[in-house]
């Protein structure tokens, strides 16, 4: 372990070349107000115009657009902690220690036309690391870091860049001596690009985000939900994911998806129910013999009209407990099943916050409940509320999101133990959603520090029926239930799509 900072006095942090009134600046300033004191001057260093006009309007931008007669600085004092984002050394602050903001190989974040060459490119995932010199200058510590998708435009990428930057320097503050430091062993670099090579990178992230955007709108998903007879132990490395058997919608209007099997019944299982004409998922008990549904009941949770979804189930001292993905009511409630289709609420366990796949298990003492919070991004956070009892109260934890990670952080299911270790499935979004499943195993999990490593990753069989994608995981004693995506042409999907551009080209025109 590895203290960043005296419990007992905030530390001053110095954003030298960031202007305090600009966007990048005011986000910044937000994220470590209640950590640490912003010294230093903010007078704006200089870049192409070229670079300028990319990033004005995003929340990169480091220079304020409009100057007041009386410009805004920071004080100008010594620093505890003088940040970089452009890849120099920082003129006239004495500071004890030295941080920068890259991406994995080296290169600043502010340095023209970062990330430009990874915008919609494999394997389609942008780094961020935040690193420490060595008190002797000679070599680089690795503090923080996190992984998000470089699938979109190229603006929105440099947003959540900085959104995801700002995040890293208040962990690193927040998490105040349970940081694990790891050596940084690449030659930080700062690579230049000619006003050619800037136009020919955002012509072809703008090509490959026109062609992304066609596939998407020309094609439709359909899940299935595949039974493998195998021990869990089996998936504790990377393989390809093969079903012994798949279950399907006996709809074509519909496809089922996220399957948890209920404990001590062999032929029941909860789902999400997708509905292409509703464009709504709704909770299913699903009966199934020989691969093939034999009953489908509706699960009454008593809400009506929005979409639900991810049935997660836990079964403790002989009850057993419901706790569904409710994002579009930005609620969570922990439901008791008082049979496979009736539900009685225990408890809310949060109001306001939009919980995608929430994961219930217990650990050292505590029950959590691992989600994505999709306020702070679609499928790249993991976030984790606790408690002593299933009642509540819930307490978020205070490094949320403890991990940034397109390719693992979204919860993909059941949680389990193997071998006296705990892992935790999740998503891997990189290449699309649902694309993979992310094995991660839990190194520490408690209320003031969280770590996890992926130590597997299981594929769809390309060959098979469902080649496109995995979702979710569960258990259910030597069997494993998953969902498998297949990826189709949709006609009406299409038309839809280019109606509505027309549409729009019309309005604009």
């Amino acid at each position: 372990m590895n203290a960043l900072r005296s419990p007992k006095l905030a530390p001053r942090i110095c954003f030298q070349g960031v202007e305090p009134a600009s966007p990048f600046g005011v986000l910044l300033g937000s994220s470590v107000s209640a950590l640490a004191t912003v010294s230093g001057h903010g007078r704006a260093l200089s870049a192409p115009k070229q670079w300028m006009a990319t990033v004005l309007g995003s929340r990169l931008q480091w220079w304020e657009a409009k100057r007041s007669a009386r410009a805004s600085t920071w004080n100008q004092d010594a620093a505890d902690i003088a940040i970089d984002f452009f890849g120099c050394d920082l003129v006239g602050v004495s500071a004890g220690r030295f941080w920068r903001v890259v991406d994995d190989s080296g290169e600043p974040i502010l340095n023209p036309f970062c990330f430009l060459e990874r915008c919609h490119r494999a394997p389609f995932v942008a780094s961020i690391f935040l690193v420490e010199r060595a008190a002797d200058g000679r070599g680089w510590t690795v503090i923080g870091e996190a992984h998000i998708s470089s699938c979109r435009r190229y603006r929105d990428l440099l947003n959540r860049v900085g959104h995801v930057a700002a995040h890293l320097m208040a962990s690193a503050l927040r998490e105040n001596g349970y940081a694990t430091a790891k050596r940084w062993n690449v030659t930080p670099r700062i690579p230049t690009r000619s006003r050619t090579q800037a136009a020919a990178g955002l012509l072809r992230a703008r090509f490959a985000k026109a062609i992304m955007t066609v596939r998407h709108a020309a094609r439709n998903e359909r899940w299935a939900i595949g039974v493998l007879n195998a021990p869990i132990d089996s998936l504790t490395h990377s393989q390809i994911l093969r079903a012994d058997s798949w279950i399907l919608s006996p709809s074509r209007d519909a496809y089922l998806a996220d399957p948890f099997p209920w404990p001590g019944q062999s032929n029941l299982f909860l789902c999400e129910r997708y509905d292409y004409r509703t464009h709504l998922g709704t909770l299913r008990a699903i009966t199934f013999d020989r691969g093939k549904v034999a009953n489908e009941e509706a699960v009454d949770v008593n809400v009506d009209g929005a979409h639900l979804s991810y049935p997660f189930i836990y079964r403790e001292h002989g009850r057993t407990f419901l706790l569904p993905e409710m994002a579009a009511f930005r609620e969570l409630i922990l439901f008791e099943l008082l049979s496979e289709t009736e539900a009685r609420a225990v408890c809310v366990i949060d109001r306001g916050t939009r919980i995608a796949d929430p994961t219930l298990f217990r650990h050292d003492g505590f029950y959590w409940i691992a989600y994505t919070d999709l306020a702070i991004g679609t499928d790249d956070n993991l976030c984790l509320l606790y408690s002593s009892q299933l009642e509540g109260p819930w307490v978020p934890h205070p490094l949320n999101p403890v991990k940034i990670d397109i390719r693992s952080s979204r919860p993909g299911g059941t949680p389990f133990l193997s071998g006296g270790n705990l892992y935790r499935p999740a998503q891997d979004c990189s290449t699309t959603y649902g694309a993979a499943l992310a094995l991660n195993l839990v190194r520490v999990c408690t209320p003031g520090y969280y770590e996890e490593e992926t130590v597997a990753v299981l594929r769809p069989d390309r060959r098979g029926p469902f080649p496109h994608g995995l979702h979710t995981l569960s258990l259910d004693g030597s069997r494993i239930f998953f969902d498998g995506k297949k990826l189709f042409f949709d006609l009406h999907r299409f038309s839809k799509w280019m109606k509505e551009q027309f549409l729009q080209s019309g309005r604009a025109g």
